[in-house]
């Protein structure tokens, strides 16, 4: 038995339906003209980031491209150590890690659709991107647990109604 009649059976073990498409011998055909498939396969292509998405990594990608023109460097195809140093730029200057994370992302993405491979994927950027947020700080802070001497006096100030539900709902 061949692995697509394999395929075929244990897709009609699965959904009992479909077992007439099969033995039929009908098929679900694509409907499209090619020239409607590929301007329906753009169309999706442009679905698959959000307005807003396409807007960050757009400013990302000039904000990148800027900077690398101001040193003498190629943004596309970027090298691994033009991107880690433009990532630690970003650190330095002050930027945020989750701007720094969506700059990196731009990159790749940038890269991808230009038909380059995304240098971002790097162990080195890797590194130097771990690297900041472990410097910037943003792991998660926990905070000490509210004592039972914190709780009385916050329930304490409360109007006797609100008390009265967290007293009951305390001790269910």
């Amino acid at each position: 038995m061949s692995r697509a009649t394999n395929a075929i059976n244990t897709i009609i073990a699965a959904y009992p339906s479909l077992a007439q498409l099969f033995e039929s011998g009908t098929s679900l055909r694509a409907s499209l003209s090619l020239d409607e498939a590929e301007a329906a396969a753009g169309d999706f292509a442009k679905a698959s980031k959000s307005v807003a998405t396409i807007r960050a990594y757009r400013s990302d990608a000039r904000d990148f491209s800027a900077w690398c023109a101001r040193r003498g460097l190629e943004p596309l195809p970027a090298c691994v150590e033009t991107v880690a140093a433009y990532l630690a730029s970003l650190a330095t200057s002050g930027a945020k890690s989750s701007t720094i994370t969506r700059r990196r992302a731009a990159i790749a993405f940038m890269h991808r659709v230009a038909g380059f491979e995304a240098p971002t994927g790097s162990e080195a950027v890797k590194a130097v991107l771990a690297g900041i947020r472990r410097s910037l700080g943003t792991a998660v802070t926990r905070k000490s647990p509210a004592t039972a001497e914190t709780i009385r006096a916050i329930v304490a100030e409360m109007p006797p109604i609100c008390a009265a539900c967290v007293i009951v709902l305390s001790c269910s």
